[in-house]
């Protein structure tokens, strides 16, 4: 019999997220997730594959979020071109409030694996056209 899991696995992937987002996927190591997350390694493995099926975890995530934004500020009663300004101001204004200025989490990943990691660069491009196509 399984044990039920003793932690929410929305919380684990969003301190997860942080993790990867504050120092890069290099840079981040399964013992600083296992302190971010508050999980053994087992637990994390169990919960979310290893590193990098984390960090893909962790992407998507930070697209469903991005999207929801985007379809948000896309829906409110104001003139197109006003609610894509309000959208943009928001993110300005969460990028330079933020501690670190992290900017896009999926740029970050891209930028610091498009060399080194084919796999995720690769789901970072496909990932990006369909979201474009999707708004589009």
């Amino acid at each position: 019999m399984a044990r039920p899991r003793e932690f929410e696995p929305d919380i684990a992937l969003e301190r997860a997220l942080q993790a990867f987002w504050a120092k890069g996927y290099k840079a981040t190591s399964l013992d600083n997730q296992c302190i971010a997350t508050g999980l053994s390694r087992s637990s994390l493995y169990a919960a979310f594959g290893g590193k990098r099926a984390l960090l893909h975890r962790s992407l998507a995530r930070y697209e469903e979020a991005a999207v929801a934004r985007i379809t948000a500020a896309l829906e409110k009663p104001l003139p197109v071109r006003e609610a894509v300004a309000g959208f943009v101001d928001e993110l300005i204004e969460r990028i330079v409030a933020s501690p670190g200025r992290a900017g896009c989490f999926i740029g970050n990943c891209a930028a610091e694996l498009a060399g080194q990691d084919r796999a995720t660069a690769a789901r970072v491009r496909q990932k990006s056209s369909a979201h474009r196509r999707d708004f589009l």
